[in-house]
């Protein structure tokens, strides 16, 4: 009997390493397929201010990062063909609340003359602000109620991040932490040689040129 109690044990014991390393194996590939990405560290919880848990990175194909707490899904909707970026970050405990990330072209080289023409912008109040120290307008809405970050890019890309706030202050936390951490990513060696190509004009050392292009007739 003290045998079959002791082999009992050791199973039992097997049993639960196996689902310790399973744990440790699955949980990051769930949160990957969900749209999470690695925490950025220890040093990601400075100046998060109300949010708990890590701060995760995300990298965007269309030229952008940013850090938002853990524990929210990103949708990247992959099925949008109209824009370079169309981003849904949702939650399903702040479940009233969302915030949408979208990038496409713009017909304008300056978020004044944007706002301005847009019917987007129509209707809103309009305050000045800025996005990783690129000039940008922030539009509030009342009917629904949103707040929009419209901003252009060096490379005349239109960034729109809105804020649908819901019941509570959590989704505007994130939405501040989104801004705060926001960074445009430099062209690689090779989206700038086709920039060249297509006669953009481009320099260094000053954040402040605005970069010119031609239209290209086929």
């Amino acid at each position: 009997m003290v045998e079959i109690i002791e082999e009992k044990k050791k199973v039992l014991i097997g049993a639960l390493v196996a689902v310790l390393v399973f744990g440790i194996i699955a949980v990051p590939l769930f949160l990957k397929k969900r749209g999470m990405v690695s925490p950025i560290g220890q040093e990601g919880k400075e100046g998060q201010e109300g949010l708990e848990g890590e701060l995760l990175l995300w990298d965007d194909q269309a030229g952008f990062t940013f850090q938002y707490p853990e524990g929210l899904y990103l949708d990247d909707h992959p099925e949008d063909m109209e824009n370079y970026a169309h981003l849904e970050i949702s939650s399903t405990k702040e479940t009233d609340g969302k915030i949408l990330i979208f990038v496409s072209d713009s017909e304008t080289k300056m978020i004044d003359d944007w706002v301005e023409k847009s019917e987007e912008a129509r209707g809103a109040g309009v305050l000045d602000t800025t996005l990783a120290e690129v000039t940008a307008k922030k539009l509030l809405f009342e009917d629904p109620k949103k707040i929009v970050t419209a901003a252009i890019d060096p490379y005349q890309g239109l960034f729109l991040l809105e804020l649908y706030p819901g019941k509570g202050g959590y989704w505007q936390k994130v939405y501040d932490q989104i801004l705060k951490s926001f960074v445009f990513k430099p062209l690689t060696e090779e989206e700038q040689e086709i920039l060249e190509r297509t006669g953009g004009e481009t320099s260094t050392g000053d954040e402040n040129v605005i970069y010119e292009e031609e239209e290209v007739i086929e």
